[in-house]
């Protein structure tokens, strides 16, 4: 049967070994260091203005990738119901097996 590191532990008690809680990963604060020193050393944050200035594509992608940077919150406040219509005219209906809309 497997174990259950709570298992040791009655209410009450508190943990007694490894890491604090919130005292960050050594890898990640490696990592985050390591992408510091090279954003710095190709010109910092004035780089990817740059990059982002010299081509439509370029400012496309920052922005794609600058929104997913956001929490999504989404919400509506519906007052009324919405209604389907069909703004085709009468003369303008696509005739019967028609491919035209």
């Amino acid at each position: 049967m497997a174990r259950n590191s709570t298992d040791d532990l009655r209410q009450g008690q508190s943990k007694i070994s490894g890491r604090q809680q919130g005292t960050p990963n050594k890898v990640s604060v490696t990592a985050k260091e390591a992408f510091q020193l090279a954003f710095d050393a190709n010109g910092g944050h004035e780089r990817p203005v740059q990059w982002i200035k010299d081509d439509a594509d370029n400012q496309r992608v920052f922005f794609q990738i600058y929104s997913k940077l956001f929490p999504i919150d989404l919400s509506a406040n519906v007052r009324g119901v919405y209604h389907r219509q069909d703004l085709r005219s009468p003369a303008r209906s696509p005739r019967k097996g028609s491919t035209d809309l």
